[in-house]
């Protein structure tokens, strides 16, 4: 059953409730209403006037337009206070669970919890976007804010892939074109565009799945050493793998090169830039793809201790790099891209001295 909103909220802001149950309710609660009657409402269109379908009982009425309109006023603020509430909990968790007495078990379906009902809550957000006031823009930051939560959590695994699909739906909301196709010389350290992706009219949704192997990427919830956690680590699967370019090696393979990295870069190379349009002048859209590429940065050198830090170079090596979208920016604003300037600074300077520290292993 669903549960009310204050019951709902106290619960998830309780670690001790935090489980997969709470989870299935929120997600009957915020999510599922929206899904199956928006889908009555289109197969309805489809469907002659004067045989109307006969709907069955829902939260959202019979799936009319104003029916759905009236709901959604209830739903949307509560799906926004749930993962506000979440990424304030999440940013708790990190010291709460290296105090914690909790096993590791327990620690994992806490996380997963407050993950996947954050996930839950920016679907159904999304779902609800035609019938909302919410601002232009404002479910993005609170998906970018989430996905730089995981990264703090070295939840690397689940971040790359939200922040592919993420990805996909700022390219699709600014009708830019994504590489189809790269070919990556390791030799020289370039990596260039060969064909491009084209774009249906209809953005790119950011529903997403619950959260599924990721713990043990999770470096504080493992005992195991580093060289068993890169054995063992291997990169997640995703049901939007077809997202990724086709990459294409030339000039050969270091022989150090194993094949995990080399599916790893194959999987997440094209992350690392996003197509630089001169045209888009809204600080705001500038700043989400500034986010997205940092913690695809943070991401990358955080698998696996560090292991991947070495190919960070060539990757950032290709126009629409952070560095490209920071000169963007700077003829807007100079004082804030100076200080995405010297955030990117920060965080090279302190992989460098991680990698160094890694090589002396």
């Amino acid at each position: 059953m669903s549960l009310t909103p204050t019951v709902l909220l106290s619960s998830l802001k309780d670690f001790n409730k935090c489980n997969d149950d709470l989870s299935a309710a929120v997600k009957r609660t915020i999510l599922e209403p929206l899904q199956s009657d928006m889908m009555m409402t289109t197969t309805a269109a489809l469907r002659e006037p004067l045989r109307r379908p006969i709907a069955p009982p829902g939260l959202l009425g019979n799936g009319r337009p104003q029916d759905i309109r009236t709901k959604v006023k209830q739903l949307a603020p509560l799906a926004m206070r749930v993962v506000n509430q979440n990424i304030d909990s999440l940013k708790h968790f990190k010291d709460w669970r290296r105090n914690s007495t909790e096993s590791t078990k327990t620690i994992n379906t806490i996380k997963h919890c407050l993950i996947d009902t954050s996930f839950y809550a920016t679907t159904a957000l999304q779902n609800m976007k035609p019938y909302s006031t919410l601002k232009p823009l404002d479910i993005e930051k609170t998906v970018s804010n989430l996905i730089g939560k995981l990264v703090d959590l070295g939840e690397w695994a689940r971040a790359l892939e939200e922040l592919r699909k993420f990805r996909y739906h700022l390219a699709s909301m600014e009708r830019i074109q994504l590489d189809k196709t790269l070919t990556l010389n390791l030799t020289t350290g370039s990596l260039t565009v060969t064909q491009q992706r084209t774009f249906d009219t209809k953005e790119y949704s950011l529903s997403t799945s619950p959260t599924g192997s990721s713990d043990e990427n999770n470096k504080d919830d493992q005992k195991e050493s580093t060289h068993q956690h890169r054995l063992k680590t291997t990169p997640p699967t995703s049901p939007n793998r077809s997202l990724s370019p086709e990459l294409v090696f030339v000039g050969g393979k270091p022989t150090s090169m194993s094949s995990w990295e080399e599916e790893m870069i194959q999987k997440y190379a094209d992350l690392f830039t996003f197509p630089l349009n001169t045209n888009i002048n809204d600080r705001s859209m500038i700043l989400l793809v500034l986010a997205y590429q940092m913690n695809v940065i943070r991401s990358w050198c955080d698998v696996n201790d560090g292991i991947l830090i070495k190919y960070i170079a060539i990757l950032l090596d290709r126009p629409g790099n952070f560095i490209d979208w920071c000169k963007h920016l700077m003829s807007f604003d100079e004082v804030l891209a100076k200080k995405q300037f010297d955030l990117l600074q920060r965080h090279l300077s302190r992989t460098a001295s991680k990698s160094a520290k890694f090589g002396k292993q």
